[in-house]
């Protein structure tokens, strides 16, 4: 293997990585969003009586 393919190995290796966690955050982010959603409907309800 020359020093090109090598680093291109790498390089796609970092990025694999980077996306898996971009996706794991995006997922936790997106968690985080519904349970802020249900509790402003909960509060809306409690406020307005449903």
């Amino acid at each position: 293997m020359d020093d090109r393919t090598i680093v291109t190995i790498v390089i796609i290796s970092i990025a694999e990585e980077a996306k898996e966690e971009a996706a794991e955050r995006a997922g936790d982010y997106a968690y985080h969003c519904a349970k802020l959603i249900e509790q402003q409907e909960i509060l809306y309800e409690i406020e307005y009586g449903g």
